[in-house]
């Protein structure tokens, strides 16, 4: 028997943000999609060729299940935040037949996965979903103002509500060494090839292996960053020599690849350069933000590290108890990155990686000038702390085997508490002849304190499919 969930208000929604200083959430709606890795993995969703995107660090999978998991679940679950405005996400498939027979036989399609995840919100809550299963769909938008999570090639012509050269250049790291912003000191490695010169393969050999060259040579410890990565996946943190050849192995394959994206079309944003920082002591914190149309800054929430038994970071949760604190311990901060991101013509949803220098002074490691895994944990907190849970975090992707029906049952108590919530999940079928069923979800969790957090964390992780 199927638990009975119970209804999710968020304390905010992107539509309220959005309609804060003389804004109109109605007037906006959100485009989401998590860029896969490698080609492209769905007919409704072409590969980026001018707003090129990298992913050294992700898992070898097929493209089936990264368009589960980039246009499925890990796009629901950045919109569970959106609020009653549009929301338009890509078909992770064709749409299938609409045969009586295909009704009964098919296993539950994205969807109605989607429609799932977001029937739990209040209903004044809940996204106008609308799929595309064409690039040439997204004119049905007419003239919305599109939010867009990365700027995408089939928006340049669209109105949006921000420039799109605008936003890829604030989400490269290249650019914060040029911020006038406390950072880390930073070393950038430009590839010097021009787009007529990226076919010769002898001259990209050549390329790769200077812009590689530091990464080889330098004292460590220190930090290597590809310019374009989401979820962490284009971060290395070299700490010992064993690090810097992982690394190495990765990124020849990977610079290679940058160095070939680069186009008539992008040539003049940079979209190739390899980042080499410093690394400062400590654990990074992520402050997620929301910039209004004024270039007012809106605390949202601050993240902490989960950390591993060898002290890595392996993750982050929000307290709720500390978040007053937070807010005035980078409360200044926060608004300098807003007052920064703002004159350079973004309005909207951050994040930023906080880290303290030997001397304790704050240092921006990062900036995430789109919406955040985590930014949806700052949003959920009365529906945690009015049943005596004060932390949370994001667990994401977690594949499992069979479909929700049997992940619920197993954790019906959970969900029925509101201590899991699921606010991304999609179907799938694998094995020969595609036999078997599995899940990707994203899910919430909550906990009374940080070590419960984790131990029902730990529970759910259990049942995770291992590759």
């Amino acid at each position: 028997m199927s638990p009975t969930l119970p209804t999710v208000t968020l304390d905010r929604t992107l539509f309220d943000l959005y309609s804060l200083d003389g804004g109109n959430g109605r007037d906006v709606g959100l485009v989401m999609a998590v860029p896969p890795p490698g080609p492209q993995v769905a007919p409704s969703f072409p590969r980026p060729v001018k707003y090129a995107y990298q992913s050294p660090r992700y898992p070898k999978l097929g493209n089936e299940i990264f368009a589960r998991i980039c246009l499925g679940s890990a796009a629901q679950y950045h919109a569970f935040q959106a609020g009653p405005m549009p929301l338009y996400l890509f078909d992770v498939e064709p749409p299938k037949s609409s045969s009586f027979f295909s009704k009964l036989t098919a296993v539950p399609g994205h969807r109605e996965d989607a429609e799932r995840v977001y029937s739990q919100l209040s209903e004044t809550q809940r996204p106008d979903v609308r799929f595309l299963s064409a690039p040439s769909d997204i004119k049905r938008a007419g003239n919305t103002k599109l939010i867009s999570y990365t700027p995408l090639d089939i928006l340049d012509r669209r109105s949006l509500t921000v420039n799109p050269e605008v936003h890829y250049k604030l989400l490269s790291k290249r650019t914060l060494a040029f911020a006038p912003l406390t950072s880390p000191k930073t070393e950038i490695i430009d590839a010097g090839l021009s787009c007529k010169q990226v076919d010769t393969p002898s001259l990209v050999s050549t390329e790769v292996a200077r812009m590689i060259k530091p990464i080889e040579q330098r004292a460590l410890p220190f930090v290597v960053k590809v310019p374009q990565a989401v979820g962490g996946q284009g971060v290395f943190v070299l700490k010992d020599e064993a690090d810097r050849a992982d690394c190495l192995e990765i990124l020849r394959e990977e610079t290679t690849s940058m160095v070939k994206s680069i186009n008539a079309s992008n040539e003049h944003l940079k979209p190739a350069c390899l980042i080499l920082q410093e690394m400062l002591p400590g654990v990074p914190r992520g402050l997620n933000l929301f910039v209004t149309k004024t270039g007012r800054s809106i605390w949202i929430s601050c993240t902490e590290p989960i950390l591993d038994e060898r002290n890595y970071w392996s993750g982050a949760f929000v307290d709720f108890n500390r978040q007053r604190h937070w807010e005035q311990v980078y409360g200044e901060t926060a608004k300098q990155i807003s007052q920064y991101v703002y004159e350079q013509g973004y309005y909207g949803p951050l994040g930023a990686d906080i880290m303290l220098d030997e001397n304790e002074k704050q240092h921006v490691i990062d900036l995430n000038v789109r919406l955040t895994g985590s930014y949806i944990l700052g949003l959920m907190k009365t529906h945690f702390t009015t049943r005596g849970m004060n932390c949370a975090s994001l667990l994401t992707p977690l594949a499992v085997k069979g479909d929700r029906n049997a992940f619920e049952e197993k954790f019906s108590k959970e969900l029925e508490e509101g201590r899991l919530v699921i606010i991304g999940w999609t179907h799938g079928r694998g094995g020969p002849g595609n036999i078997f069923r599995y899940s990707l979800g994203s899910l919430v969790v909550g906990g009374e304190d940080q070590a419960s957090m984790l131990a029902m964390m730990d529970t759910i992780n259990a049942i995770r499919i291992r590759k």
